[in-house]
């Protein structure tokens, strides 16, 4: 057989980030959802935040996993999506099973990713071998610009000094 390929054998890490999911099935009463989202690859598992009454969460979160690239793109990223009960028990939303094998050659990889049951998920996946730059920051982050603060006013400070008025000021930061 012929020698594996050596590039298979870097480790590094695959990052997940989960920007969020549409259209999810709505499974409590007020017709919503409290999502949140696990993931899992090669044994290790990762748990979102919970979105409180939401068909269409935004998560924003980011989940690493840690390998050799061939180990980490051998298998599909298994994601499900559940709805938190209180009292009884989490409710499945729907799956996906998410293909990682073309990370072998390109570093990234977005993925809207169709749900077993109703809605997709937006993935945005990863691949940085170890000792590489990691890949650069989204465009639309390094944007520079001016943000405009209005101070309306304010209302029922507490008197500081002596005359029972105050000197009140803010600070923005």
């Amino acid at each position: 057989p012929p020698p594996p390929d050596p590039a298979l054998m870097r480790t590094g890490t695959i990052q997940v980030k989960l920007q969020g999911a549409a259209g999810l099935k709505a499974a409590d009463l007020n017709g919503k959802s409290d999502p949140y989202a696990v993931l899992s690859l090669c044994g290790k598992q990762h748990k979102s935040t919970t979105v409180s009454k939401s068909l269409d969460p935004r998560w924003n979160e980011t989940f690493t996993f840690e390998g050799t690239l061939g180990d980490l793109t051998s298998e599909s990223l298994q994601l499900e999506i559940f709805d938190k009960d209180r009292i009884t028990r989490d409710d499945s939303l729907g799956s996906a099973s998410v293909s990682l094998f073309d990370l072998r050659s390109v570093r990234e990889k977005v993925v809207e990713a169709e749900l077993s049951t109703k809605g997709r998920v937006s993935l945005v996946i990863t691949w940085t071998a170890r000792g590489d730059a990691p890949p650069p920051p989204d465009p639309a982050l390094m944007r520079t610009g001016t943000i405009q603060v209005k101070l309306q006013g304010a209302a029922g400070l507490k008197a500081a000094d002596l005359n029972g008025k105050s000197d009140p000021y803010a600070v923005l930061s």
